[in-house]
Formats: structure tokens, sequence, C-alpha cells
């Protein structure tokens, strides 16, 4: 068998062994809690109102507070000026939005959304809500960031000192909230637990991973265009690569834990570097000035790609 057919072969059988892995976890999660995490929860609301788009959470916090901030980039419709951002009643502020180190994805394209799940995220692994803010309100918000409904008072307080926020459950209908805890955990994750983890979200917040995903595919094709005038092929082994590179930096970006420019700043340096070892190793006939410059040129057109579209809300 010739060596291209091998490595076809190889990259078939790795595709399916992928994706076995990948249908397990995901049917697993299907009937299971995430892993917890002090610092990651999660919001539900059932029976949202038509135009609600996005849930946000009202905490306690002083101004002057250190982990305060003006205005925490969310990456959604939302301004600076939006009356969820400058809403300040009783001492109560947004929290994705004035809180240093919270990535939120607070729902987005519809009610139903709202009811799968708003994920919360903290920075600082450490951190949890009921060491933020004692009490909590639940908020939704329209695509420009009015205010439609607020829920009543919500202790965060844990049963035990083991304890943390969970979920919390709002029914707009009833006016009633729930809140659930998790037991402290200890010691590191395995990668099976991360594994797991991953699949969960993409089933609980379908939307936010769906324009994702929209957004992998986008890049994957620009880099295949791009590289169409410099003669490389086969094609397939562009989107391999561009495929594992892309999950990597989604995933550090969503849990590296900083500011989404950063965040993909800092990844996309290993992007071009692992991209211009594995294009060396993948075509070795085309010189080395050629698939640097492809490489540079490739990156270069999906990192601004990105960029744009995160600063005009298109698909996130």
């Amino acid at each position: 068998m010739e060596r291209g057919g091998r490595v076809k072969k190889a990259g078939a059988w790795a595709f399916c062994v992928a994706l076995v892995l990948s249908l397990t976890t995901m049917m697993a999660a299907a009937d299971a809690p995430p892993p917890a995490y002090p610092n990651r929860f999660e919001c539900h609301v059932m029976n949202a109102p038509e135009k609600a788009v996005f849930c946000d959470l009202l905490i306690q916090i002083n101004p002057q507070s250190d982990n305060y901030t003006a205005f925490n980039d969310q990456h959604n419709t939302i301004t600076a000026q939006a009356p969820i951002v400058l809403y300040n009643e009783d001492g109560y502020m947004s929290f994705s939005f004035h809180y240093q180190g919270v990535t939120a994805n607070m729902g987005g394209l519809s009610g139903a959304a709202l009811d799968s799940g708003v994920f919360f995220s903290l920075s600082d692994a450490a951190q949890s809500l009921d060491k933020i803010s004692r009490t909590v309100k639940v908020v939704l918000l329209d695509a420009d960031g009015n205010i439609l409904n607020i829920s009543g008072t919500i202790s965060t307080a844990p049963p035990s000192a083991e304890e943390f926020v969970h979920a919390i459950m709002y029914d707009v209908t009833s006016g009633t909230t729930n809140i659930s805890f998790s037991q402290t955990r200890n010691g590191t994750s395995s990668i099976f637990e991360f594994l797991f983890f991953i699949p969960f979200l993409m089933i609980s917040g379908a939307s936010y991973f769906l324009m994702v995903y929209f957004r992998m595919l986008l890049s994957i094709g620009a880099e295949v265009l791009a590289a169409l005038p410099f003669k490389l092929r086969p094609l397939w082994k562009i989107i391999a690569v561009n495929a594992i590179t892309q999950l990597l930096l989604i995933l550090f970006v969503l849990f590296s834990g900083l500011p989404y420019v950063t965040a993909v700043l800092i990844g996309e340096v290993f992007v071009y570097l692992s991209e211009f070892i594995a294009y060396l190793f993948l075509f070795k006939a085309v010189s080395k000035w050629k698939i640097a410059l492809y490489t540079v040129c490739a990156n270069t057109l999906t990192l601004t790609m990105g960029l744009l579209m995160n600063l005009l809300h298109i698909l996130g």
C-alpha cells in the first residue's frame, strides 16, 4: 500500500475513534450532571418572556471594590450604555458586566436557550458565587440590554462550608426560584472529566456552541481557500490540521479565564507555530518559505475575521 493510502487509512481510523469517544461522552453527559467546580455555575429560566434573549445576575457589589470593573465586555449586542450596565439599585449591579474575571454566555437567540441553561465561569478557580454576594437576583434582558424582568432575592449561602452554588432555577410565571449546591472538589481534574464536561456544555448550551461551531467552519473554510493560490494539495490535510488547532484554540479561550482578545492572541501564537510544524511534516515537497508564507497569511486572515466578527457581534 502506498504511503498516502496508509496515511488516509490511519486518519480515517483516528476520526472514527474520536467520533465514538465523542458520542459516548455526549450520551453520558445527557443523563448526568457535569463535574462541579466552585467557579462555574449555571442558571435556568423557565417561561421566559418572548423578548428575553439574555440572562444575567444582579449581585451586591461596591464600585470601590477591587473586583469591580466599569464594563466587562461579554462580546454580545449589549454595550456599555445599556440599562443593565447602568443599573445600580439597593447596592445591586450586573454580575456579568461589573465583576472582574467573569465570563458568561448569557443565553442568546431565544427564550428556549435560557431554559437550556446560561453558564457563568470565574477566572479564579477557588472563587464561588456565595463568596462574591450572599444574595443575588436573576435578571432577564432583551437584545439591547433592556431589563424585562427581575426575580426576587435569592440567598447563595451554602448549607455547609464544603458546598457551593451549582445551579439557580427561576420560573418567571410563578416567580419561584430554587438553588442547588455541590460539594467542594478535591484534587485535580482528570482528562475523562474534561472530555465529559465539554459535551455537557454542548448539549445544555446548544445555541452558544452552534455559533462557535459555525465560526470554526468559517475559519477552516477561509484557510482552505487561502491554500488554493499556494497550490497546497491535498486539501484534506489543511482541513484536518485546522480542525485540530481551531478546537484547541476554542477550548483555550473558553477555559483560560483570560479576556477574549488576550486569550485569542496568546492562543494564536501557538496556532501559528503548530500549524507551521504540521505543514512541514505533511507537505515535505513544498519549500519551508512557501509553507511559512501560507501559514502567516492564512492565520492572519482568520485571526482578523475572528476579531471583526467579535467586534461586530457576528455569530457570538
